[in-house]
Protein backbone atom coordinates (compact mmCIF):
# COMPACT_ATOMS: atom_id res chain seq x y z
CA UNK A 1 0.00 0.00 0.00
CA UNK A 2 2.93 2.37 0.56
CA UNK A 3 4.52 1.72 -2.84
CA UNK A 4 3.26 4.84 -4.66
CA UNK A 5 4.42 7.11 -1.83
CA UNK A 6 7.74 5.32 -1.43
CA UNK A 7 8.42 5.60 -5.15
CA UNK A 8 8.19 9.38 -4.86
CA UNK A 9 11.25 9.19 -2.59
CA UNK A 10 12.97 6.34 -4.40
CA UNK A 11 12.85 7.76 -7.94
CA UNK A 12 15.12 10.76 -7.22
CA UNK A 13 17.68 8.43 -5.61
CA UNK A 14 17.56 6.11 -8.61
CA UNK A 15 17.81 9.06 -10.99
CA UNK A 16 21.01 10.17 -9.25
CA UNK A 17 22.48 6.69 -9.06
CA UNK A 18 22.31 5.99 -12.81
CA UNK A 19 24.52 8.88 -14.03
CA UNK A 20 26.78 8.78 -10.97
CA UNK A 21 27.28 5.06 -11.47
CA UNK A 22 28.37 5.66 -15.07
CA UNK A 23 30.73 8.45 -13.97
CA UNK A 24 32.19 6.17 -11.31
CA UNK A 25 33.16 3.71 -14.05
CA UNK A 26 35.14 6.49 -15.70
CA UNK A 27 36.57 8.25 -12.63
CA UNK A 28 37.24 5.21 -10.47
CA UNK A 29 37.08 5.47 -6.70
CA UNK A 30 36.53 9.23 -6.48
CA UNK A 31 32.76 8.88 -6.53
CA UNK A 32 32.62 5.55 -4.76
CA UNK A 33 31.62 6.91 -1.30
CA UNK A 34 28.77 8.99 -2.75
CA UNK A 35 27.47 6.17 -4.94
CA UNK A 36 27.61 3.72 -2.06
CA UNK A 37 25.80 6.13 0.27
CA UNK A 38 22.99 6.66 -2.25
CA UNK A 39 22.73 2.93 -2.93
CA UNK A 40 22.52 2.17 0.79
CA UNK A 41 19.85 4.85 1.20
CA UNK A 42 17.78 3.31 -1.59
CA UNK A 43 18.09 -0.17 -0.08
CA UNK A 44 17.23 1.13 3.39
CA UNK A 45 14.13 2.84 1.99
CA UNK A 46 13.02 -0.37 0.29
CA UNK A 47 13.64 -2.37 3.46
CA UNK A 48 11.66 0.06 5.61
CA UNK A 49 8.77 0.18 3.13
CA UNK A 50 8.61 -3.61 2.96
CA UNK A 51 7.51 -3.64 6.61
CA UNK A 52 4.43 -1.58 5.78
CA UNK A 53 0.86 -2.83 5.32
CA UNK A 54 0.24 -5.25 2.48
CA UNK A 55 -2.47 -5.23 -0.15
CA UNK A 56 -4.43 -8.27 0.98
CA UNK A 57 -6.88 -8.74 -1.89
CA UNK A 58 -6.23 -10.02 -5.38
CA UNK A 59 -2.72 -10.93 -6.49
CA UNK A 60 0.34 -9.09 -7.75
CA UNK A 61 -0.27 -9.22 -11.49
CA UNK A 62 -0.84 -6.71 -14.31
CA UNK A 63 -4.63 -6.64 -13.70
CA UNK A 64 -3.96 -6.22 -9.97
CA UNK A 65 -1.70 -3.23 -10.56
CA UNK A 66 -4.26 -1.70 -12.94
CA UNK A 67 -7.05 -2.02 -10.38
CA UNK A 68 -4.82 -0.58 -7.65
CA UNK A 69 -4.03 2.58 -9.58
CA UNK A 70 -7.60 2.94 -10.80
CA UNK A 71 -8.64 3.02 -7.15
CA UNK A 72 -6.08 5.77 -6.48
CA UNK A 73 -7.12 7.91 -9.44
CA UNK A 74 -10.42 9.39 -8.08
CA UNK A 75 -8.83 10.64 -4.78
CA UNK A 76 -5.98 12.12 -6.81
CA UNK A 77 -8.50 14.00 -8.98
CA UNK A 78 -10.15 15.32 -5.79
CA UNK A 79 -6.81 16.68 -4.57
CA UNK A 80 -6.44 18.44 -7.92
CA UNK A 81 -9.87 19.99 -7.48
CA UNK A 82 -11.27 18.17 -10.50
CA UNK A 83 -13.76 15.87 -8.75
CA UNK A 84 -16.11 15.93 -5.71
CA UNK A 85 -15.26 13.63 -2.79
CA UNK A 86 -18.58 11.75 -2.79
CA UNK A 87 -18.27 10.66 -6.41
CA UNK A 88 -14.56 9.91 -5.94
CA UNK A 89 -15.24 7.51 -3.06
CA UNK A 90 -17.94 5.76 -5.07
CA UNK A 91 -15.66 5.32 -8.09
CA UNK A 92 -12.72 4.20 -5.92
CA UNK A 93 -14.78 1.35 -4.45
CA UNK A 94 -15.45 -0.18 -7.88
CA UNK A 95 -11.82 -1.33 -8.50
CA UNK A 96 -11.68 -2.56 -4.89
CA UNK A 97 -14.77 -4.70 -5.46
CA UNK A 98 -13.33 -5.96 -8.74
CA UNK A 99 -10.14 -6.93 -6.92
CA UNK A 100 -12.13 -8.83 -4.31
CA UNK A 101 -14.04 -10.62 -7.06
CA UNK A 102 -10.73 -11.52 -8.73
CA UNK A 103 -9.86 -13.60 -5.65
CA UNK A 104 -12.64 -16.02 -6.59
CA UNK A 105 -12.58 -18.78 -7.77
CA UNK A 106 -9.79 -20.13 -5.59
CA UNK A 107 -6.54 -21.16 -7.32
CA UNK A 108 -5.14 -24.67 -7.54
CA UNK A 109 -1.42 -24.05 -7.63
CA UNK A 110 1.97 -24.92 -6.20
CA UNK A 111 4.52 -22.28 -5.24
CA UNK A 112 8.21 -23.06 -4.75
CA UNK A 113 9.19 -20.11 -2.55
CA UNK A 114 12.70 -18.68 -2.82
CA UNK A 115 14.37 -19.38 0.52
CA UNK A 116 17.93 -19.82 -0.71
CA UNK A 117 19.49 -23.21 -0.06
CA UNK A 118 16.39 -24.86 1.34
CA UNK A 119 12.82 -25.89 0.61
CA UNK A 120 9.51 -24.10 1.15
CA UNK A 121 6.49 -25.05 -0.95
CA UNK A 122 2.97 -23.68 -0.71
CA UNK A 123 0.15 -25.76 -2.18
CA UNK A 124 -3.19 -23.99 -2.61
CA UNK A 125 -5.87 -26.59 -3.09
CA UNK A 126 -8.98 -24.59 -3.85
CA UNK A 127 -9.60 -22.72 -0.60
CA UNK A 128 -7.23 -24.60 1.71
CA UNK A 129 -3.47 -24.21 1.91
CA UNK A 130 -0.63 -26.59 2.75
CA UNK A 131 2.89 -25.33 3.55
CA UNK A 132 5.62 -27.94 3.12
CA UNK A 133 8.84 -26.87 4.88
CA UNK A 134 9.99 -23.31 5.49
CA UNK A 135 13.69 -22.94 4.74
CA UNK A 136 16.30 -21.95 7.32
CA UNK A 137 15.44 -20.07 10.55
CA UNK A 138 16.50 -16.71 9.08
CA UNK A 139 13.99 -17.23 6.25
CA UNK A 140 10.97 -17.54 8.55
CA UNK A 141 9.91 -13.88 8.35
CA UNK A 142 10.27 -13.97 4.57
CA UNK A 143 8.03 -17.03 4.36
CA UNK A 144 5.40 -15.40 6.60
CA UNK A 145 5.34 -12.28 4.42
CA UNK A 146 5.10 -14.41 1.28
CA UNK A 147 2.06 -16.18 2.74
CA UNK A 148 0.42 -12.86 3.55
CA UNK A 149 1.21 -11.44 0.13
CA UNK A 150 -0.52 -14.46 -1.43
CA UNK A 151 -3.57 -13.93 0.74
CA UNK A 152 -3.00 -16.95 3.00
CA UNK A 153 -4.70 -16.13 6.30
CA UNK A 154 -4.30 -19.61 7.81
CA UNK A 155 -2.82 -22.99 6.94
CA UNK A 156 -4.97 -26.07 6.81
CA UNK A 157 -1.85 -28.24 7.08
CA UNK A 158 1.79 -27.49 7.91
CA UNK A 159 4.36 -30.15 6.96
CA UNK A 160 7.93 -30.52 8.19
CA UNK A 161 9.46 -33.24 6.05
CA UNK A 162 12.50 -33.87 8.26
CA UNK A 163 14.61 -32.18 10.98
CA UNK A 164 17.26 -30.55 8.73
CA UNK A 165 17.46 -26.82 9.48
CA UNK A 166 17.11 -25.82 5.81
CA UNK A 167 13.66 -27.42 5.79
CA UNK A 168 12.09 -26.88 9.21
CA UNK A 169 13.94 -23.77 10.49
CA UNK A 170 11.60 -21.11 9.09
CA UNK A 171 8.53 -22.99 10.33
CA UNK A 172 9.21 -21.80 13.88
CA UNK A 173 8.31 -18.26 12.79
CA UNK A 174 5.36 -19.52 10.76
CA UNK A 175 4.03 -21.34 13.84
CA UNK A 176 4.21 -18.07 15.79
CA UNK A 177 2.47 -15.90 13.22
CA UNK A 178 0.02 -18.06 11.22
CA UNK A 179 -2.95 -20.11 12.49
CA UNK A 180 -2.45 -23.82 11.70
CA UNK A 181 -5.12 -26.52 11.60
CA UNK A 182 -2.88 -29.59 11.63
CA UNK A 183 0.87 -30.29 11.59
CA UNK A 184 2.41 -33.33 9.89
CA UNK A 185 5.94 -34.03 11.09
CA UNK A 186 8.38 -36.71 10.03
CA UNK A 187 8.78 -39.50 12.60
CA UNK A 188 12.45 -38.42 12.69
CA UNK A 189 11.47 -35.41 14.87
CA UNK A 190 12.13 -36.09 18.56
CA UNK A 191 9.39 -35.09 20.99
CA UNK A 192 11.65 -32.45 22.58
CA UNK A 193 12.42 -30.75 19.24
CA UNK A 194 11.85 -26.94 19.30
CA UNK A 195 9.33 -27.13 16.44
CA UNK A 196 7.31 -29.80 18.25
CA UNK A 197 7.31 -27.69 21.41
CA UNK A 198 6.35 -24.54 19.49
CA UNK A 199 3.39 -26.29 17.88
CA UNK A 200 2.31 -27.82 21.17
CA UNK A 201 2.45 -24.40 22.85
CA UNK A 202 0.06 -23.11 20.17
CA UNK A 203 -2.18 -26.18 20.72
CA UNK A 204 -1.75 -27.30 17.11
CA UNK A 205 -2.64 -31.00 16.62
CA UNK A 206 0.46 -32.95 15.52
CA UNK A 207 0.66 -36.20 13.56
CA UNK A 208 3.77 -38.24 12.79
CA UNK A 209 2.36 -39.97 9.71
CA UNK A 210 3.62 -42.93 7.74
CA UNK A 211 3.01 -44.51 4.36
CA UNK A 212 -0.67 -44.56 3.43
CA UNK A 213 -1.77 -41.51 5.43
CA UNK A 214 -4.21 -39.57 3.24
CA UNK A 215 -5.96 -36.28 3.94
CA UNK A 216 -8.66 -34.45 2.05
CA UNK A 217 -7.55 -30.79 1.82
CA UNK A 218 -9.81 -28.24 0.14
CA UNK A 219 -10.73 -29.55 -3.31
CA UNK A 220 -7.64 -31.79 -3.45
CA UNK A 221 -5.78 -34.24 -1.26
CA UNK A 222 -2.45 -35.04 0.34
CA UNK A 223 -0.98 -38.55 0.62
CA UNK A 224 2.15 -39.69 2.44
CA UNK A 225 4.15 -42.20 0.37
CA UNK A 226 7.09 -42.54 2.77
CA UNK A 227 8.30 -43.47 5.42
CA UNK A 228 6.63 -46.69 6.60
CA UNK A 229 8.05 -46.02 10.08
CA UNK A 230 10.98 -44.43 11.94
CA UNK A 231 14.26 -44.54 9.96
CA UNK A 232 17.86 -44.44 11.15
CA UNK A 233 18.78 -41.44 8.99
CA UNK A 234 16.91 -38.11 8.90
CA UNK A 235 16.99 -37.94 5.10
CA UNK A 236 15.72 -41.51 4.78
CA UNK A 237 12.96 -40.66 7.24
CA UNK A 238 11.79 -37.63 5.26
CA UNK A 239 8.13 -37.36 4.35
CA UNK A 240 7.51 -37.97 0.64
CA UNK A 241 4.20 -36.40 -0.35
CA UNK A 242 1.83 -36.80 -3.27
CA UNK A 243 -0.38 -33.73 -3.75
CA UNK A 244 -3.50 -34.11 -5.89
CA UNK A 245 -4.66 -30.84 -7.48
CA UNK A 246 -8.04 -32.21 -8.58
CA UNK A 247 -6.44 -34.42 -11.24
CA UNK A 248 -2.86 -33.22 -11.86
CA UNK A 249 -0.44 -34.42 -9.20
CA UNK A 250 2.84 -33.25 -7.67
CA UNK A 251 5.47 -35.48 -6.07
CA UNK A 252 7.53 -33.85 -3.30
CA UNK A 253 10.66 -35.88 -2.54
CA UNK A 254 12.08 -34.00 0.48
CA UNK A 255 15.76 -35.08 0.74
CA UNK A 256 15.27 -38.82 0.33
CA UNK A 257 18.13 -40.77 -1.34
CA UNK A 258 17.91 -43.15 -4.30
CA UNK A 259 17.39 -46.26 -2.20
CA UNK A 260 14.16 -44.75 -0.85
CA UNK A 261 13.00 -43.72 -4.34
CA UNK A 262 13.35 -47.36 -5.43
CA UNK A 263 10.76 -48.37 -2.84
CA UNK A 264 8.20 -45.72 -3.80
CA UNK A 265 5.19 -46.53 -5.98
CA UNK A 266 4.04 -43.11 -7.22
CA UNK A 267 1.71 -42.60 -10.17
CA UNK A 268 2.50 -40.37 -13.13
CA UNK A 269 2.73 -36.76 -12.01
CA UNK A 270 2.76 -33.31 -13.58
CA UNK A 271 5.39 -31.90 -11.20
CA UNK A 272 8.27 -33.32 -9.19
CA UNK A 273 10.10 -31.44 -6.45
CA UNK A 274 13.54 -32.97 -6.90
CA UNK A 275 15.23 -34.66 -3.99
CA UNK A 276 17.83 -32.91 -1.82
CA UNK A 277 18.13 -29.70 -3.88
CA UNK A 278 19.36 -31.65 -6.90
CA UNK A 279 21.84 -33.96 -5.19
CA UNK A 280 23.22 -36.70 -7.46
CA UNK A 281 21.94 -39.32 -4.99
CA UNK A 282 18.29 -38.64 -5.83
CA UNK A 283 15.72 -38.10 -8.60
CA UNK A 284 17.13 -41.09 -10.44
CA UNK A 285 16.45 -42.45 -13.91
CA UNK A 286 13.99 -45.10 -12.79
CA UNK A 287 11.85 -42.63 -10.83
CA UNK A 288 11.62 -40.26 -13.79
CA UNK A 289 10.70 -43.15 -16.07
CA UNK A 290 7.85 -44.18 -13.76
CA UNK A 291 6.46 -40.73 -12.94
CA UNK A 292 7.05 -38.90 -16.28
CA UNK A 293 6.85 -35.36 -14.86
CA UNK A 294 6.56 -32.31 -17.09
CA UNK A 295 8.03 -29.81 -14.60
CA UNK A 296 10.82 -30.14 -12.02
CA UNK A 297 11.18 -27.68 -9.12
CA UNK A 298 14.54 -27.25 -7.37
CA UNK A 299 14.81 -25.26 -4.14
CA UNK A 300 18.44 -24.19 -4.15
CA UNK A 301 20.73 -21.27 -3.35
CA UNK A 302 24.45 -20.61 -3.11
CA UNK A 303 25.97 -23.76 -1.63
CA UNK A 304 29.30 -25.65 -1.36
CA UNK A 305 27.76 -29.00 -2.38
CA UNK A 306 27.42 -28.44 -6.12
CA UNK A 307 23.62 -28.53 -6.01
CA UNK A 308 21.98 -29.10 -8.39
CA UNK A 309 24.36 -31.74 -9.72
CA UNK A 310 24.97 -31.74 -13.50
CA UNK A 311 24.00 -35.44 -13.70
CA UNK A 312 20.55 -34.67 -12.27
CA UNK A 313 20.04 -31.76 -14.67
CA UNK A 314 21.11 -33.98 -17.56
CA UNK A 315 18.67 -36.73 -16.54
CA UNK A 316 15.83 -34.23 -16.35
CA UNK A 317 16.76 -32.79 -19.74
CA UNK A 318 16.87 -36.23 -21.34
CA UNK A 319 13.33 -36.89 -20.11
CA UNK A 320 12.10 -33.56 -21.51
CA UNK A 321 11.36 -32.12 -18.07
CA UNK A 322 11.27 -28.32 -17.76
CA UNK A 323 13.48 -27.29 -14.84
CA UNK A 324 12.80 -24.26 -12.64
CA UNK A 325 15.36 -23.33 -9.96
CA UNK A 326 14.72 -20.80 -7.23
CA UNK A 327 18.31 -19.53 -7.45
CA UNK A 328 17.73 -18.56 -11.09
CA UNK A 329 13.96 -18.04 -11.33
CA UNK A 330 13.08 -16.82 -7.84
CA UNK A 331 9.73 -18.00 -6.55
CA UNK A 332 8.06 -20.33 -9.06
CA UNK A 333 4.32 -20.81 -9.51
CA UNK A 334 2.81 -23.86 -11.19
CA UNK A 335 -0.85 -23.18 -11.91
CA UNK A 336 -3.19 -26.15 -12.25
CA UNK A 337 -6.48 -24.27 -12.57
CA UNK A 338 -9.23 -22.84 -10.40
CA UNK A 339 -11.78 -24.38 -8.07
CA UNK A 340 -15.33 -23.03 -7.95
Amino acid sequence: LLAPLVNLLALPLAALLVPLGLLKLLLGGVLAPLVEALARALLALAQAASQGPLLRWGEVSPPGFALYYLALLPPFLVLRGLFPWRKALLLATLPVLAGLAAGWPKPLDLWALDVGQGDALLARLGGAEVLVDGGRPEQGEKVVRALRALGVEALEVLVATHPDADHHGGLLKVAEEVPIGLALLSPAFPKEHPLVQALQSRKVPILFPGTGTRLRVGKGSLEVLWPPGPQADDNQGGLVLLLDFVGPKALLLADVPGEVEERLTPPQVAVVKVSHHGSRTGTDEDLLERTRPQVALIGVGRNPHGHPHPEVLERLDQHGVRVYRTDQNGAVRVLFGYAW
